[in-house]
């Protein structure tokens, strides 16, 4: 019992389903295949009780005037063409003021039977002008046939029973691991946000005072970038960098794409929070949309949606000149290594794992932002010097 206990308490959701409603099963399947074994039981020994009577009967009238004749032979052929006909005649005997004069056995079958297997039925014979009874007929019909059908339909029902158990057990897998277990896992991962307190608004001043000190170093090297511009050559060489570098001093944008609604609103506060503005996406489509027509700093992307997976919209990101420099940082639930591998060779910056810490999230988001913005810094730098170099 204490195994059982110990098994049931570690067991998950699906299991404490589908284990009740296969023993739920079985036990239906067992209660109607004894309930058809008796019907169909009862309904054969009925039926053989009939042939009994009426065979039983038809000897008894049939040998009324051989009985008194002493016509054994024609009796004999009469009782030999019923054994043919009806197979589960054992032997027929007839009796004359209660001697036995005639016995005719069914041949090897009566070597085969068990007493146990025979049932015997009695008629009596009586006399021409049938007022006198003056012998009669007892005869035995074999039940082996009845039990060999009912052991085989008990092996029919068994197997049907397990079939139906089975099925029934893969069909009900399959519903829930559609219906409640993936639903179920991200309500879970949700419940331990929420209970690790990883929902919660509130984030240490330390860290805020940190981001914000970030976000307005960052503006004011956009500020300093934005009058560096104004000075270039309008060569081709500063048509594209300004094309590339089209900074405006506003704080920095993200990107997050999400089809869980309830992440998508958590990344929002604890970005907006830290004066971050935030677009949300809860697919790809929509979220490549938004990238040719917003100026996007950063990207947190989930990987398992629908219609457009998070590999597909990274790939398009990467593959475009424009946006392909956006550093993004993938949040999933997946802990697979060979996911994490995949993201990253695919030009993810990032891996993130839901459910996730927002410290953490804040402190990855600053490392790629300070990171992807040294990167223009130091390439406005070079194309400044370049074109200084054409002027002397």
């Amino acid at each position: 019992m204490t195994f059982l206990h110990n098994y049931w308490k570690d067991a998950n959701i699906k299991s404490k389903i589908i284990i009740p409603v296969m023993i739920s099963l079985s036990i239906i399947s067992i209660v109607t295949g004894i309930s058809l074994y008796n019907s169909e039981k009862s309904g054969l020994i009925n039926e053989l009780n009939y042939q009994g009577d009426n065979i039983a009967s038809s000897l008894s009238a049939y040998a009324i005037r051989p009985v008194s004749t002493a016509d054994h032979d024609l009796l004999t052929r009469y009782a030999n063409k019923l054994i043919a006909d009806k197979k589960i005649i054992n032997h027929v005997s007839f009796y004359k003021n209660n001697t036995p004069f005639l016995t005719i056995n069914s041949g090897s079958i009566r070597e085969k039977l068990r007493p146990e297997t025979l049932k015997y039925f009695k008629s009596p014979i009586y006399s021409p002008d049938n007022k006198t009874e003056v012998g009669f007929v007892r005869i035995s019909l074999s039940t082996e046939q009845i039990e060999n059908y009912l052991a085989r339909r008990v092996v029919e029902i068994t197997a049907i029973s397990a079939l139906i158990v089975i099925i029934s057990s893969v069909l009900l897998s399959w519903l829930l691991e559609k219906v409640i277990s993936r639903p179920l896992e991200k309500l879970t991962h949700k419940i331990q946000m929420i209970s690790h307190g990883r929902f919660d608004n509130r984030v240490s001043s330390e860290s805020i005072g940190e981001m914000g000190h970030l976000f307005e170093n960052i503006n004011g090297l956009r500020i300093r970038l934005k009058r560096l511009q104004s000075n270039l050559f309008k060569s081709n060489r500063e048509r594209k960098s300004k094309k590339h570098l089209n900074i405006k001093p506003k704080g920095l944008k993200a990107l997050v794409i999400d089809d869980d609604k309830l992440i998508l609103m958590h990344a929002q506060k604890l970005l907006e929070k830290n004066n971050m503005a935030v677009i949300l996406a809860d697919h790809g489509k929509k979220a490549l949309s938004i990238l040719k027509n917003e100026q996007i700093d950063l990207i947190l992307l989930d990987l398992i949606m629908p219609e457009m997976s998070g590999f597909d919209v990274l790939n398009e990101i990467k593959s475009n000149k424009d946006i392909e420099k956006i550093p993004v940082i993938v949040i999933s639930s997946i802990s697979d290594k060979d996911y994490i591998v995949k993201a990253l060779n695919s030009g993810a910056a990032d891996y993130v794992i839901k459910p996730f810490n927002n410290q953490e999230l804040l402190a990855r988001v600053k490392t790629h932002l300070r990171t992807s913005l040294r990167e223009i810094e130091l390439e406005h730098i070079l194309d400044e010097r370049l074109d200084s170099l054409k002027n002397i």
